[in-house]
């Protein structure tokens, strides 16, 4: 018999409104902080996920650059590349510059209304 009040004590002593309040900011709590670790374990992934990225695109500009570099060790190519960068020339070159003229989009499609409307009244007094 004392076994069974020991036990109905204790029973009423876990069931007691200050305990249960107790537990359940307890169980509010450890929710919380899952939930914490949780979205930073989220914000971790996605900062790695960028880092990855940018490291590909890193490695994707290295071996451009290194492929440039190998093309430059040779002198034509350099002479080209410096032409090309720089619009110098050998003393005994001449450079035609070759620029064509402005051709007006008559597409009605693509330009606005506005430019539409005012190359009717252009055409009126022409």
């Amino acid at each position: 018999m004392r076994v069974y009040q020991e036990r109905k004590k204790i029973q009423r002593f876990l069931s007691s409104r200050p305990i249960l309040f107790f537990l359940m900011v307890l169980v509010l709590f450890l929710l919380v902080a899952s939930f914490r670790m949780t979205l930073r374990a989220w914000q971790a992934y996605q900062a790695r996920l960028e880092l990855e990225k940018e490291y590909q695109e890193l490695l994707a500009q290295k071996e451009r650059l290194e492929g440039k570099i190998k093309t430059l060790e040779n002198p034509e190519e350099r002479e080209k590349e410096a032409k090309e960068r720089f619009t110098i020339t050998a003393p005994d070159e001449k450079v035609l510059v070759i620029v064509e003229p402005k051709t007006e989009e008559k597409d009605s499609i693509t330009s606005p209304p506005y430019r539409r409307a005012w190359e009717f009244i252009k055409n009126i007094f022409q």
